[in-house]
């Protein structure tokens, strides 16, 4: 008990109380998290137009049987690499002059 020694012995029910509820909204908020993350990367990788059918069932896969796991390294590898291009677009040259870029 020498972590309350200077808190009132009525309030222990509050501080422990107070530091559940902390720990389980961080729960939760990492949880929305990673769901949100996930869905985004799914749809990523359901209409990423660089990506072959091989590699898109098995990014698809990867992430519905491992999904945290293969969503960040899918995240890194395939969805961040583009997206830091110095000719400001994210296939990293001029778009397309067909007129599908969308901005």
């Amino acid at each position: 008990m020498e972590i309350f020694q200077y808190l009132d012995p009525s309030t222990h029910g509050v501080a422990v109380a107070a530091l559940v509820l902390a720990l389980v909204g961080a729960g939760v908020g990492f949880c929305v998290f990673a769901f949100v993350l996930w869905v985004w990367m799914l749809v990523n990788a359901i209409i990423n137009p660089t990506l072959d059918a091989t590699q898109r069932i098995l990014w698809i896969l990867g992430m519905w049987f491992l999904p945290l796991i293969i969503t960040v390294v899918y995240f890194f590898i395939v969805y961040t690499p583009g997206r830091h291009s110095s000719q400001g677009t994210p296939t990293g040259g001029a778009p397309p002059s067909d007129g599908d870029f969308t901005y």
